[in-house]
Order: C-alpha cells, then sequence, then structure tokens
C-alpha cells in the first residue's frame, strides 16, 4: 500500500480495517481448534478497557507525527519484520 501514495490518516485507517476483519475470520478457526476458552476469552475482556486509550493514543501520535517522519517508521518496521521472519525460518529449518 506504500507505493500508492496514501496519505498516513488513510494508510493508517486501511491498515486498521484490514487487520480487523483478518483478525475477525481468525475467530472461526481459532473456535474449532478450542483456542476460544473462558480464560483467553476473561483475559481478552480484562484488556477491553485499554482498547479506547490505545485508539487515543494511536490518533495522537498520528496527528502529530510529520507525514516522512510516519513512513520512515512504517518502513523500518516492516523491514525489521522481514529480517526477523527470515532469521526464524532459516535457524528454524538449521535446528530442524
Amino acid at each position: 500500500m506504500i507505493p500508492q501514495g496514501l496519505s498516513k490518516e488513510i494508510y493508517a485507517g486501511t491498515s486498521v480495517m484490514f487487520f480487523a476483519a483478518a483478525n475477525a475470520i481468525k475467530l472461526i478457526p481459532y473456535g474449532m481448534l478450542g483456542q476460544l476458552s473462558i480464560t483467553n476469552l476473561s483475559v481478552s475482556a480484562a484488556l477491553l478497557p485499554l482498547v479506547p486509550v490505545g485508539v487515543f493514543l494511536g490518533v495522537w501520535i498520528n496527528r502529530r507525527l510529520p507525514e516522512k517522519t510516519f513512513f520512515a517508521i512504517i518502513l523500518a518496521s516492516i523491514f525489521l519484520v522481514g529480517i526477523k521472519l527470515i532469521w526464524d525460518g532459516v535457524f528454524n529449518l538449521i535446528g530442524a
């Protein structure tokens, strides 16, 4: 999505909607695998009050970061996650 030249607000909103949909879809297999236990659901319920705090913090940061800095952080994060995935893939393959 980055090469499309979206504004940081549209990029963040699109990412939120994508991950919300992906996580909602995951509920079906998690339920079929028995991962939606009372313990897991109670932890989720206990953390639920922190959701608005995270939303307001994200909006606050998004409004204050310059667009170049925002996308520099996004690209650096994508790079680091990619390196971590490659690292895990290589060393799990060697250890297997």
